[in-house]
C-alpha cells in the first residue's frame, strides 16, 4: 500500500523554506525528490519497469527537474525511458542541469507534438 500526504501549495512553500534554512540546495531537493518518486517506481512495479516504455512528460519547470532525475535513474535502472517536453527545453539553472545529465545518461527526448504516448507502458507525470 503507498501511503501518500496530500500539500496545499503554502505546505509545500514552507517544506521548501525549512530545507533551504537546513542546508539543502534547489538541486539537492530536486535529486531528493526526484531519488524518492524513483524508489517508489521499483518499490511498486519492481521488474516489470525493466525493459518497459517509460514516458516522463516535464515541463519546463522545478517539477521538470524531478522528472529528469527519475529519468535517469529509470534507464540506469533498465527502463526504456523517454522524456517527453510538454512546453519547451528548461531554461532555469537546476533542471536544466538534471535534463543535461538525462541527456547524457541515454535518455532519449521527445516533443509533446512528438510522441507517441499509445506506446508507453508507464507514463510518470512531472509537470504538476
Amino acid at each position: 500500500m503507498i501511503a501518500m500526504r496530500i500539500l496545499t501549495a503554502k505546505q509545500i512553500k514552507q517544506v521548501e523554506e525549512n530545507a533551504f534554512k537546513s542546508g539543502v540546495s534547489e538541486a539537492g531537493l530536486m535529486y531528493k525528490a526526484g531519488q524518492a518518486c524513483f524508489n517508489q517506481i521499483v518499490k511498486s512495479y519492481g521488474d516489470k519497469i525493466i525493459s518497459s516504455k517509460t514516458a516522463v512528460a516535464c515541463g519546463n519547470g522545478k517539477n521538470a527537474g524531478d522528472g529528469f532525475v527519475i529519468a535517469s535513474l529509470l534507464k540506469k535502472y533498465g527502463a526504456d525511458v523517454d522524456i517527453v517536453l510538454i512546453d519547451k527545453e528548461p531554461e532555469m539553472d537546476e533542471p536544466l542541469m538534471y535534463f543535461d545529465q538525462a541527456k547524457a545518461d541515454g535518455v532519449s527526448c521527445f516533443c509533446f507534438n512528438e510522441y507517441d504516448f499509445g506506446k508507453a507502458q508507464f507514463i510518470i507525470d512531472c509537470i504538476f
